[in-house]
């Protein structure tokens, strides 16, 4: 590669009368390779302390000249599996765990009881109904995260790169959500993940402990008929990770596959996201009525649909550290929803429409609003 890169550089040199540019030789000295490996090296950078990188596919999703500069945009899939050989091993489980002072090497090893006694403790509640909440609440979050364990898994970016007539100033930014930003902000951290799991315990704990002596609460819960899995069944078919640009200017994203899209449904391209989130949730059981149904406004359109759903009571504003797969994602800055697919202690991905993901990488910030299912 090296070679390559030096034999042209040296006949750019010694012939520049002929104006052969570097963008016109880019398939030749394999420019796209170069970038790809550039790319994964900046992630496994921040991401080496999580998983263990094993292979990695770059395709080009469009090119431009940009300033002088050439532009590529290209979509980027990591194969990686979590270093963590353990839930307990997770900084995000050992957050949850820490809420209640319960030594992460011995939460496998303590007794029924003693855990509950723990969990007693740190609220002063001496009531079964809570211990056994937030004992079987505990241990649905270890038998989720325990499916990433040891399992190979692809890790989903859109990256877009800019250089000049070398390398040297080659910058590549990375998409999250509807920002391209470095790869720094991408990056897990420890102490982050920790706290984030340690909120999102302490959350739980608060809304369990209100409604533990609530009869009425415990009943509707039992009745409540949404799920997850299908949900996230359904926001897994029906979407891809597009490769074509669906314009031609500098600015232009990979956008849509309308032929990945259920036919069953209208398709609205360029405003498909609420449609598609909402699809999601009626797979997930969430029922239809007079004014949530298909092709209604509260269906289709980003502000009708989340008037409709607070007013509800479908979905409820929830810090970052409650997101899971489920959680409803509303870009601030844009007109646009999608909805988390994935969280394996480490990684959040999610899938939607309009720009079309599927189990993209995001990293959770002040540029998303999170909405939880409580139906």
């Amino acid at each position: 590669m090296k070679k390559l890169l030096s034999i042209f550089l040296a006949f750019i040199i010694c012939f520049g009368s002929n104006k052969i540019s570097f963008a016109e030789e880019i398939e030749e000295i394999n420019v796209d390779e170069f970038v790809h490996q550039k790319a994964v090296s900046l992630l496994q950078e921040g991401y080496k302390n999580y998983y263990e990188f094993t292979g990695s596919k770059a395709t080009l999703c469009c090119r431009h000249n940009v300033d002088s500069k050439t532009q590529l945009t290209f979509l980027l899939e990591v194969n990686a599996t979590l270093l963590a050989e353990k839930v307990e091993d997770l900084d995000y489980f050992q957050g949850i765990l820490s809420y209640f002072n319960i030594e992460v090497d011995e939460y496998k090893t303590y007794s029924k009881e003693k855990i509950e006694s723990l969990i007693s403790k740190k609220n002063n509640l001496k009531n079964e109904t809570y211990n056994l909440k937030m004992l079987t609440y505990i241990d649905e979050v270890y038998n989720n995260l325990e499916q990433y364990i040891n399992k190979e898994q692809i890790l989903t970016f859109y990256a877009k790169a800019t250089y000049g007539d070398n390398y040297s100033d080659l910058e590549i930014l990375f998409e999250n959500g509807y920002d391209y930003c470095k790869a720094e902000a991408m990056y897990p951290k420890e102490t982050i993940l920790k706290s984030i799991g340690h909120n999102h315990m302490q959350e739980v704990s608060e809304k369990v402990s209100k409604n533990a002596f609530n009869a009425d609460s415990l009943m509707r819960e039992k009745s409540s008929s949404f799920s997850i899995t299908f949900a996230m069944i359904y926001a897994c078919r029906y979407t891809s990770n597009p490769t074509k640009c669906d314009c031609g200017s500098s600015s232009c994203v990979p956008m849509y596959d309308a032929s990945k899209w259920n036919s069953s449904y209208s398709k609205y391209p360029h405003s498909d996201c609420a449609n598609f989130v909402s699809q999601v949730l009626n797979a997930g059981l969430l029922p239809t009525d007079s004014n949530w149904f298909k092709d209604s406004s509260a269906w289709i359109n980003v502000s009708s649909f989340k008037d409709y759903m607070l007013n509800k009571g479908y979905l409820e504003i929830v810090d970052a550290s409650q997101a899971k797969a489920g959680t409803v994602l509303s870009f601030n800055n844009e007109s646009h929803v999608a909805i988390i697919t994935s969280f394996d202690g480490v990684t959040y991905k999610y899938s939607g429409h309009t720009r079309d993901r599927l189990n993209a990488t995001i990293n959770l910030g002040s540029n998303v609003t999170c909405y939880n299912v409580i139906y």
